[in-house]
């Protein structure tokens, strides 16, 4: 039998808190954005020193806690890459269309 073990972020996703504010123009603060950002930025660097690839990094892959800790989720399109990224690995299209770089 195989079980996972996760953590559980219990206050939703970034897309929905976004949605949520904006039907009452209560929009993040300058410092709140910037405390998401910078953890997100955390994530993303994680991910990479284990020479992980995303690949579908949006709000609704960024899971809020309600201590204020963000988690990035949903890892279904990651690759892991060797010591340099192949055009293979790192210009395949996957992810969200509006989410993906441009010069992809």
């Amino acid at each position: 039998m195989l079980a996972l073990v996760l953590d559980y972020a219990n206050a939703g996703d970034l897309r929905q808190e976004i949605r949520s504010r904006s039907k009452t123009n209560n929009f993040f603060a300058e410092h709140e954005a910037g405390l998401l950002f910078i953890q997100i930025l955390l994530a993303v660097h994680h991910v990479h020193h284990k020479r992980m690839i995303h690949r579908d990094i949006k709000s609704a892959n960024i899971l809020l806690c309600s201590n204020g800790l963000v988690k990035l989720g949903d890892f279904g399109f990651s690759k892991h890459y060797s010591a340099t990224v192949s055009d293979d690995v790192g210009r395949t299209f996957c992810g969200t269309p509006y989410y993906v770089a441009p010069e992809i």
